[in-house]
């Protein structure tokens, strides 16, 4: 985008973003973030916020694991803001229908008056995804293990700026980029949590990327597909 977004200079705190005390230790898994003028955001800040489609991509690869796994999962999928995506084994579903038509919807959030977004599960994101893959455990010979399962859950959000100021006093634009993901063994017959053998958090958004990668995971890419106005 070439000319940034202004925001209206007689409302404080900046509509409709909050500001906070400060960030006196921001590092790469704060998120990214870039220095600007709380009154008007950087151009990718401005990038973002104007975002009609969004790409992300993941994938696991047991191979690297030391642990019994059968299935390897890839996800690369589209995502529009104001939506909210998941899916269990092999069903996928939309939650917000087209999502935002607009950056003037982006900016107010109207999806939060609508029955459709349930109060538990959107708040002060952009987008989010909700993944979980379950397969069959086998065992050394390929034979099934009776009660046992793969399983693997990825979680990316995207939340709205926060506008703060950094340990040298200037304004700093936050975006939380959320991801989180591992892969374990479920045992049925022993209700409780997985066995986690592989999980991180590490994110390569828009070509940055934030946090050290986790063996058995690539980085998880999160890119613009389209703004809105895009001819």
């Amino acid at each position: 985008m070439d000319t940034p977004i202004s925001f209206r200079p007689s409302i404080a705190p900046p509509w409709p973003f909050p500001i906070t005390t400060g960030f006196e230790n921001i590092t790469a898994a704060s998120g990214p973030y870039w220095a600007g003028d709380w009154q008007t955001p950087p151009p990718e800040v401005c990038d973002i916020l104007t975002a009609s489609e969004w790409r992300i991509q993941f994938q696991f690869d047991p191979s690297v694991t030391s642990e019994p796994y059968s299935d390897a999962v890839t996800l690369d999928t589209t995502i529009k803001p104001g939506q909210i995506k998941r899916r269990f084994n092999e069903d996928e579903w939309v939650v917000g229908g087209d999502g935002y038509q607009s950056v003037e919807a982006i900016f107010t959030g109207n999806f939060l008056t609508s029955a459709e977004y349930p109060s538990d599960t959107m708040g002060n994101e952009i987008l989010k995804l909700n993944y979980f893959w379950q397969s069959q455990l086998l065992d050394e010979d390929g034979d099934e293990v009776f009660g046992s399962f793969n399983v693997v859950s990825f979680i990316c959000q995207l939340r709205y700026p926060i506008i703060g100021r950094d340990g040298d006093d200037n304004w700093v634009w936050l975006f939380q980029s959320l991801t989180s993901y591992s892969a374990g063994i479920l045992d049925t017959l022993t209700p409780g949590d997985p066995t986690i053998f592989a999980e991180g958090s590490v994110i390569n958004f828009m070509e940055n990327q934030h946090v050290a990668p986790v063996t058995g995971f690539p980085v998880v890419s999160l890119s613009i597909v389209s703004h809105f106005g895009d001819v």
